[in-house]
């Protein structure tokens, strides 16, 4: 509980470095991590404190078994270079901030809960091939970098908004009929 990291200087996300929360119903510190883990003991979600998060390579929500983690009171921005995982047993509720992934492969593995909040942004950015997840959006933007094809996995979206497919700047590709969503 409470706030068990507070950053009053600088913190320096070294490579291969991670910070793992575990307590129960504890703040998550605004902050750039190389690998972020919110894995909460009991029922209690960890709570995204305000501002943005940068996770210069994976983030993951939940430990199979408990609690995991809500944006919705303080709508942090959160950006993931790596994979996002919301694991078995956890539940992510987004509140208002953007996500962006920019990841290539599958940078969204969601095999426990995702409950977006109105008004909520998705972003896949990746500069390669990249398989998007199947899921509800609130608002889902599409932005491959450079001349990527984003491919829509088989499953079901919804998108409760608005549906951006491209950057304005950037050819890159979203194909829908590879996998029949």
């Amino acid at each position: 509980t409470g706030t068990p990291l507070v950053k009053t200087g600088t913190l320096t996300a070294t490579t291969n470095g991670k910070v793992a929360y575990t307590g129960n119903g504890g703040t998550v510190t605004a902050a750039t991590y190389y690998n972020l883990d919110l894995k909460p003991s009991s029922s209690s979600d960890q709570v995204f404190g305000s501002g943005t998060f940068t996770v210069n390579n994976n983030f993951v929500i939940g430990d199979g078994t408990n609690a995991g983690a809500t944006g919705a009171t303080n709508n942090p921005t959160l950006n993931v270079a790596g994979v996002l995982t919301i694991a078995a047993g956890a539940t992510f509720t987004t509140g208002t901030g953007t996500i962006t992934l920019s990841g290539t492969g599958t940078p969204f593995v969601k095999t426990g809960t995702f409950t977006v909040t109105n008004n909520n942004t998705f972003n896949y950015t990746g500069n390669g091939a990249t398989i998007l997840t199947a899921a509800t959006y609130y608002n889902l933007g599409i932005k491959p970098g450079g001349t990527a094809t984003h491919t829509f996995s088989s499953g079901t979206y919804t998108v409760g908004g608005n549906l951006t497919i491209g950057d304005g700047v950037n050819t890159g590709t979203a194909q829908a009929n590879t996998n029949d969503p």
